[in-house]
């Protein structure tokens, strides 16, 4: 059985964290990428990866939803509602 993987979900200075990249909307109007962070839990409290994975999917799954690219068929007002 193969392992899963969980991408970008890493353990660091004590604590589980997830990476993922953000896109946004630059004041010149250019979309801007840039990497964030986002501490899920400590070693203390979740010290096995099977006790994080319930808060990596929330927090990866808000995440994907919230990262929405603009695309040319979307209308402003649905644009503007993803910002």
């Amino acid at each position: 059985m193969p392992k899963q993987t969980y991408p970008g979900l890493s353990r660091k200075h004590g604590s589980w964290h997830f990476r993922h990249y953000e896109r946004t909307l630059g004041r010149d109007g250019k979309i801007e990428t840039r990497q964030r962070t986002v501490k899920l839990a400590s070693l203390k409290d979740c010290p096995n990866l099977a006790d994080v994975v319930e808060k990596y999917h929330e927090v990866a799954g808000k995440t994907i939803k919230e990262n929405v690219r603009p695309s040319s068929s979307m209308t402003l007002s649905e644009f503007w509602a993803h910002e």
